[in-house]
């Protein structure tokens, strides 16, 4: 490119002294001011369209860079939503644990009062006295901790798919 420039300006002096070698240097300012003017006749354009090719080289660039930020940040927005979205699974399977956690110590509240022969409460208020009550309520606290499990292997089915994406 510089070597295309160069060579267009020595082309421009060398025509313009090839020309006029004969005549002698003048020492009126208006024939200088005539010279410059027949070199920046010819240079100006030079020097815009060089000027437009950089304008133009940089539009490119800046277009290409603002693509592939544009990727990158739809990449991100997508990697932010599976985040999001395991967090959301990650504190339902919490809840869910939590409450399993509570059933269990209904089961071991009930197995207490069993074993020593006490009255229990159910969630209810209902009174459980007998050991047919008392093993009835262990029996749903059982089943409701066995529906919890279930849901809580599909959240983890659920949290180890969000991790097999890309």
């Amino acid at each position: 490119m510089w070597g295309a420039i160069v060579f267009y300006i020595a082309s421009v002096a060398g025509v313009y002294i090839f020309n006029l070698h004969d005549y002698p240097f003048s020492k009126s300012p208006g024939d200088w001011g005539t010279i410059g003017d027949y070199f920046g006749g010819l240079i100006n354009p030079l020097t815009s369209l060089i000027a437009l090719y950089f304008l133009i080289k940089a539009y490119l660039s800046q277009k290409e860079e603002l693509s592939a930020t544009k990727i990158a940040l739809e990449d991100s927005a997508k990697h932010q939503e599976a985040l999001a979205k395991a967090q959301i699974l990650s504190i339902q399977a919490a809840a869910k644990f939590e409450e399993i956690k509570f059933w269990s110590s209904e089961v071991e509240r009930c197995t207490i009062a069993s074993n020593n022969d006490r009255k229990t409460w159910n969630l209810e208020g209902k009174e459980l006295f007998t050991g047919k009550e008392i093993h009835g309520y262990r029996l749903s606290c059982f089943a409701m901790m066995d529906k919890l499990l279930k849901e809580s292997k599909l959240l983890q089915v659920e949290v180890d798919d969000l991790r097999k994406q890309p």
